[in-house]
């Protein structure tokens, strides 16, 4: 039950979030067959004007073979740094939260713990996840 419910919630909010083409967004992820899903808890925030409905500025699920990262509110552009558990740096893209969704590919990444963490010059947003 809880899968389906989590399924649904998933499949509604990628039909209502915009999606733009650009050079690092794999559109062709969005094909993915799902069996797996984990949202990465982020702490921090990431500041942005104006007044706002939604509570989460941005939200991430860590589904096989990548991440998924909705972007809730325009918080500007935002740079997005992956590093492993030795603080090396694994991945990095800078990326304008306008589109509303990056699709980060993690096929490359070995077994470990990873930080990812959003950063808009006025504010960050990080946490770990596990492949």
């Amino acid at each position: 039950m809880k899968k389906q419910i989590l399924a649904l919630l998933l499949c509604g909010g990628w039909m209502f979030s915009p999606i733009t083409g650009s050079s690092w967004v794999d559109v062709n992820a969005r094909n993915y067959v799902m069996s797996k899903s984990d949202k990465i808890d982020l702490k921090g925030d990431l500041p942005s004007t104006g007044i706002h409905s939604v509570n989460e500025t941005l939200t991430a699920f860590l589904q096989e073979d990548l991440i998924n990262v909705y972007f809730n509110r325009n918080v500007g552009v935002v740079a997005i740094t992956i590093k492993d558990q030795s603080e090396v740096v694994v991945y990095s893209s800078t990326v304008n939260s306008q589109s509303g969704q990056v699709i980060i590919p993690i096929t490359n990444l070995l077994s470990g713990t990873y930080t990812i963490t959003f950063d808009n010059g006025n504010g960050s947003m990080w946490g770990e996840f596990e492949i």
